[in-house]
C-alpha cells in the first residue's frame, strides 16, 4: 500500500510526519546513550545519568560535595566549525582521578575554562613548534555528584551547561515514550475511521 493511501496519513499529515521525525531523532539519541553505557559496562547508568545530574545540580547543597581532582594529563583539541567558517573551537581535556580514588576520570571543557590548571608555552625543536604543558597546580577543585560520582568544575557557566545537557537528555528520553504512545493512539484512530 502506498504511503499516500495509507489510512494513517489521511488526516493531519504534517503533524504525523513531524511526530515520526521527532520519534526517529529521540530513538537515535536514546540508543546512542544506551550503546555508550554498554561500552562503559553499565548500559542503564547512561540512561539514568541525566536524571541524577539534574537532581544534583538543582540541589547542590544536598547532592554535590567539594573534592580535589588530581591531574595526570592535559591536552587540547581544535575542531573546525561546520560550514565555510574559518573559526575553530578549542576543547581542553584533563585526565586524572579524585584525590581519594584511583578511578580514572576526565574533564572536558570548551575554550579557556581550565587555564587555572596549567599554562602552555611553545617549544622549538628541529624546526618544529610544539605545545608544552606545565602544571600550575597538581589538583583542581571540583564538585562531585554523590548520586553517580560524576564530577563538575565549580564554574557557574559550566554548571549551567551541564544542567542544559541533563535537560536535553531527559527531554529526548521522555519524549520517546510519549511519542510512541501518541503515535499508537493516532494509528488506532486511523484504523477505526
Amino acid at each position: 500500500m502506498k504511503r499516500k493511501k495509507h489510512p494513517f496519513f489521511r488526516k493531519n499529515k504534517a503533524m504525523k510526519y513531524f511526530l515520526l521525525v521527532h520519534l526517529v531523532i529521540s530513538l537515535i539519541f536514546v540508543i546512542s546513550q544506551f550503546v555508550h553505557g554498554c561500552i562503559e559496562g553499565n548500559p542503564l547508568k547512561s540512561i539514568a545519568e541525566p536524571f541524577e545530574n539534574l537532581k544534583a545540580l538543582y540541589n547542590p547543597e544536598k547532592y554535590l560535595q567539594n573534592d580535589l581532582f588530581v591531574i595526570d594529563t592535559v591536552f587540547t583539541e581544535q575542531e573546525k566549525s561546520s560550514g565555510t567558517s574559518a573559526s575553530r573551537c578549542t576543547y581542553t581535556t584533563i585526565k586524572g582521578h579524585l584525590k581519594d580514588s584511583k578511578t580514572q576520570k576526565q574533564i572536558a571543557c570548551q575554550n579557556d575554562y581550565l587555564t587555572n590548571a596549567y599554562h602552555t608555552k611553545y617549544a622549538l625543536a628541529d624546526n618544529t613548534i610544539s605545545l608544552v604543558y606545565h602544571k600550575k597546580n597538581k589538583t583542581i577543585k571540583v564538585l562531585k555528584n554523590r548520586l553517580n560520582d560524576e564530577i563538575f568544575l565549580n564554574n557557574e557557566k559550566l554548571l549551567q551547561s551541564e544542567r542544559n545537557n541533563a535537560i536535553i537528555g531527559l527531554y529526548f528520553q521522555i519524549s520517546l515514550i510519549l511519542l510512541i504512545i501518541q503515535l499508537l493512539i493516532l494509528k488506532k484512530e486511523s484504523k477505526t475511521e
